[in-house]
């Protein structure tokens, strides 16, 4: 019998490059992470309507860190942006976890 062994869990967070630390609903970029992220996404923000959606986290990472926005992302992925000041976690703001 095979045995499937769990490498990594990451989380994702959301990252802002406001300076402040807060969501802008307009500039918000959705990754689709899955259909589970999606369900408690849409739970958490209702109201949020994303100007930009995006299938890979890797671009739309590399577009908040060139035009400025948010989103979230593999906390692995934004934290060195988070350590030199360009990106901000947004404070108050649900994690999730994506195997």
């Amino acid at each position: 019998m095979w045995q499937i062994d769990l490498l990594m869990e990451e989380e994702l967070v959301l990252v802002t490059t406001n300076p402040d630390g807060v969501l802008d609903h307009m500039d918000y970029v959705h990754v689709d992470w899955g259909p589970d992220f999606a369900l408690r996404h849409g739970m958490s923000f209702p109201d949020v309507t994303p100007s930009l959606f995006v299938n890979l986290g890797p671009l739309g990472l590399s577009y908040i860190l060139s035009a400025g926005g948010s989103g979230y992302f593999r906390m692995h992925a934004v934290r060195p942006h988070i350590a030199t000041g360009r990106l901000h976690l947004v404070a108050g703001t649900p994690e999730y976890q994506f195997v």
